[in-house]
C-alpha cells in the first residue's frame, strides 16, 4: 500500500526521521490480512531486534494561535512529558475565573500536524458562544501509546496522563478541577483511550467523548485496519504478548468493572461513521453497553470514514451541543476564591436519594431529596427506597440524623418511605422526634402509621430501645414560613397538582394541598417544585426567581396508543412537561437548573434536553440517583460516596 494511502487519525510528519514512526503510525489503519498463526505470549525479548515503537516523551513544539508548548516533570515516567496547551481569550480577560479542561486524545501517529485545525476549531466555537470558554490540553500519548500502562513498564502512559498530567494542570492553571470541570475526548486510538481512562476512572473525568474508536474488539488479532503482523507488534510491545492483558485493560472490560459507577453519573458519547473501517467494532462496543445498562449517546454518522475532521464536520453543532450539555454545571461557576471557612462560604449541599416516581426502575428510587445546611439536615419527601439511599449516602450517621421530613404532597411514592425511616432510624440510634411537615392531612397520614406499627414500636420498647426516638410527630402547615431554625429557613407555597376531572377539564372534588418549597440558608436557596402542572403565573417562578437552583419533576408522554401507554399519560394533566419547564426556567433564571423525579423514569438527559432547549439556554443537569449538589459561591455536582458497607457495630451511631 503506498504511503499516501495509510493515514492515521491525524497525518504523521515525513522525512527520513520519521520513516519507522510514519510505518508503525499504521499499525491499526491497514486492511486485515490472513489470520495470525504466530504463538501471542511470546517473551518481550522475542521483539528486540525488530522495529520498535516511540516513546518519545518530549514531542517538537507546534505553532498555533494561543497554542503553547509546555513541559511537565512526570513521577511515573521518571522524565519531562510535554503537552499541548490551547487557551480562550477569556483566560486573560477574566483572571479571577476558573476554567473546564478538555483532554484530547489524538490517535495513531502523535497527532501533532492536527494541533492548529483543532485549536482553530475550538476557539471559533468559543468566540460563537456556541461553547463556554475552556482549557484543551492535547496530550502526548505517544506515537502508539494506546494510553495504557505497557506491560512490561516501560511507558506508564496511562499513569503519567490520568494521574500526572491532570495534577499538573489543576496545579498550574486556573481549572475547575473536579470530575465535572474535565472532559476526554479522542479519535481512533484517542478514542480507545478515552473509553479507558474515562471508564477506569469516573471519579476523574465525568464526561467521556469516544469518536471513531479502536481497538474496540476483544482480542488484538485480525483487526480491521492492522494486518496480523503489525497487530503482533502492538501486542508485543505494548500489552507484552498477552491477549489477556489486552483485555483486562479494555474498555470492554473496564466497563463491566465499571458499570455502576458509569450508570449513575457519567455522561458519554460513542460516534463513528458507517464507513469507518472500526464500525463493526463500535456497534459491538456500543451493544455492551446497553446489555450493561450504561446510558449513553450513539451517532452512526452516514457516508463518513476513518477521519476525524470529517466526523467533527458531520457532527456539526451536535458536536457542540453535547459539549454544552457536558460543561453546564462546571461552566456555572464564574469565579476563583481562596478556600473559604464556613461562615465566609456556607453552603447548602443536596444529595438526590430518590429521582424517580410510581413506576419500579432499578436506577430511580421514589423521590427523595436530602439538604443538609449549617447544623440542619432536612429531606424533602421520603419516597419508597429512602432508607437504603440514606444508608448509602452516609450509613448509618446519616439515616439516624435526619429529624424532619417535609411532604410536598401525600402520594405514596412521596411518603412510601416514612415508616421505613422513622423505625429503622430510632433503631439504629435516633434520640429524638421525627417530625413530618405537610399540607393538611399529615396528621391524618401519621396517625394511621402510628396505629399501624403499635406493637412493632411497643415490642422494641420492652426489649430496650429507648422511647424518644419512637415518636412520630405531624406539623400540618399553611403556605408561608413554615419552619426556621439554626438559619435554616423553609418556605412552603402552593401548587397545581390536584386531580383534573378529564370530561369538563376542572379541578375534581377531592379535599387536600399540594406544596413546592424554598430553602434559604446563609444567602444561598434552592426551590423544590414537588409534583405540579407549571404555568408562567405559578407559585414556583415567584419563589424560583433569585434562587440559586430551582428543582423540577418532568413526564414526557409516553409514546404509542397502547393500553398500557394511555394508562401512563393519565398523569400528564397534572405534571410539567420539558417543554413547559424549559419557559419557566427562562422566567426564573436560575444559576441552574435541574430535572428530577422523572417520569417516565427511562427517560434520558439527552431526551430532557433536547425537549428543553428551544424554550431555555441556561445551565440545566438531569439528577440521578445519589448525585450530589452543593450549593455556595460555587455550584459543584458530583456523587456521594456509597457507604452502604458500614457496620452498625462500627458506626458510633448510638449516643449514649
Amino acid at each position: 500500500m503506498a504511503a499516501r494511502q495509510c493515514r492515521s487519525s491525524l497525518p504523521v510528519p515525513r522525512g527520513p526521521a520519521r520513516m519507522r514512526p510514519r510505518l508503525l503510525a499504521c499499525l491499526l489503519l491497514l486492511p486485515s490480512a490472513a489470520p495470525l498463526v504466530t504463538a501471542w505470549a511470546q517473551p518481550p525479548a522475542a521483539a528486540a531486534a525488530g522495529p520498535r515503537l516511540d516513546r518519545a516523551w518530549v514531542t517538537r513544539a507546534v505553532e498555533a494561535p494561543r497554542v503553547a508548548h509546555r513541559t511537565f516533570q512526570s513521577t511515573a515516567a521518571k522524565t519531562a512529558v510535554s503537552y499541548h496547551l490551547y487557551t480562550p481569550a477569556a483566560y486573560d480577560r477574566e483572571p479571577g475565573r476558573r476554567f473546564p479542561v478538555v483532554y484530547w486524545l489524538h490517535g495513531s501517529g502523535g497527532g501533532l500536524p492536527g494541533i492548529p485545525q483543532l485549536a482553530r476549531r475550538f476557539d471559533a466555537a468559543i468566540e460563537a458562544g456556541r461553547i463556554p470558554p475552556v482549557l484543551v490540553v492535547m496530550v502526548n500519548g505517544l506515537d502508539m501509546g494506546m494510553y495504557v500502562d505497557w506491560r512490561d513498564g516501560s511507558a506508564p502512559v496511562e499513569t503519567v496522563l490520568a494521574r500526572d498530567l491532570v495534577d499538573h494542570v489543576d496545579a498550574t492553571y486556573r481549572t475547575v478541577p473536579t470530575r465535572e470541570g474535565r472532559i476526554l475526548d479522542g479519535f481512533s486510538m484517542g478514542g480507545y483511550g478515552a473509553a479507558r481512562l474515562g471508564f477506569k476512572f469516573p471519579a476523574r473525568f465525568r464526561t467521556v467523548s469516544i469518536m471513531g474508536a479502536g481497538p474496540m474488539q476483544e482480542e488484538l488479532a485480525a483487526t480491521p485496519r492492522a494486518t496480523p503482523a503489525q497487530a503482533q507488534l502492538l501486542l508485543q510491545q505494548v500489552y507484552g504478548g498477552d491477549q489477556a492483558y489486552f483485555r483486562a485493560v479494555s474498555p470492554r472490560r473496564l466497563a463491566e468493572e465499571q458499570a455502576a459507577a458509569l450508570a449513575a453519573g457519567s455522561l458519554i458519547r460513542v460516534v463513528v461513521g458507517d464507513q469507518d473501517e472500526t464500525y463493526r467494532n463500535n456497534v459491538a462496543f456500543h451493544e455492551h453497553l446497553q446489555r450493561l445498562g450504561i446510558p449513553h449517546q450513539w451517532r452512526v454518522l452516514p457516508g463518513v470514514r476513518h477521519n476525524p475532521n470529517a466526523v467533527l464536520d458531520a457532527l456539526g453543532d451536535d458536536h457542540w451541543a453535547f459539549y454544552r450539555s457536558a460543561l453546564a454545571p462546571a461552566a456555572a461557576p464564574p469565579a476563583v476564591s481562596p478556600p473559604a471557612s464556613p461562615a465566609a462560604d456556607s453552603v447548602i449541599k443536596l444529595t438526590f436519594l430518590g429521582t424517580g416516581a410510581p413506576r419500579p426502575s432499578r436506577d430511580r428510587h421514589g423521590p427523595a431529596i436530602l439538604v443538609e445546611a449549617g447544623r440542619r439536615t432536612l429531606l424533602i419527601d421520603a419516597g419508597p427506597g429512602v432508607r437504603q439511599r440514606l444508608f448509602e449516602a452516609g450509613g448509618f450517621a446519616l439515616l439516624t440524623g435526619v429529624t424532619d421530613i417535609f411532604a410536598t404532597h401525600l402520594h405514596y411514592d412521596h411518603v412510601g418511605g416514612v415508616a421505613d425511616l422513622w423505625i429503622p432510624g430510632w433503631m439504629y440510634g435516633r434520640s429524638t422526634p421525627l417530625r413530618v411537615f405537610g399540607p393538611p392531612g399529615t396528621e391524618e397520614f401519621t396517625a394511621g402509621l402510628r396505629q399501624a406499627y403499635r406493637w412493632d414500636v411497643a415490642y422494641r420498647q420492652i426489649v430496650g430501645i429507648t422511647a424518644p426516638g419512637s415518636v412520630l410527630e405531624a406539623r400540618e402547615v399553611r403556605p408561608g414560613v413554615v419552619f426556621h431554625e439554626d438559619g435554616v429557613k423553609v418556605t412552603a407555597f402552593p401548587v397545581a397538582h390536584m386531580p383534573i376531572d378529564p370530561a369538563t377539564g376542572r379541578p375534581g372534588a377531592l379535599d387536600g394541598a399540594t406544596y413546592g418549597f424554598r430553602v434559604d440558608y446563609a444567602g444561598r436557596s434552592v426551590a423544590f417544585s414537588g409534583d405540579l402542572r407549571v404555568g408562567p403565573a405559578s407559585e414556583l417562578v415567584t419563589q424560583g426567581r433569585g434562587a440559586d437552583v430551582v428543582v423540577m419533576e418532568v413526564q414526557v408522554p409516553s409514546p404509542g396508543n397502547s393500553a398500557e401507554a394511555q394508562r401512563a399519560n393519565v398523569s400528564l394533566s397534572v405534571h410539567t412537561s420539558p417543554e413547559e419547564a424549559g419557559r419557566a426556567f427562562a422566567l426564573m433564571r436560575p444559576r441552574l437548573a435541574v430535572y428530577s423525579h422523572i417520569i417516565p423514569p427511562q427517560t434520558t438527559a439527552d431526551e430532557l434536553r433536547a425537549a428543553t432547549r428551544p424554550f431555555y439556554d441556561g445551565p440545566l443537569v438531569t439528577a440521578f440517583d445519589l448525585m450530589t449538589l452543593t450549593i455556595g459561591r460555587h455550584l459543584e455536582v458530583g456523587m456521594a460516596p456509597r457507604r452502604d458497607g458500614e457496620l452498625f457495630e462500627q458506626s458510633g451511631a448510638v449516643k449514649r
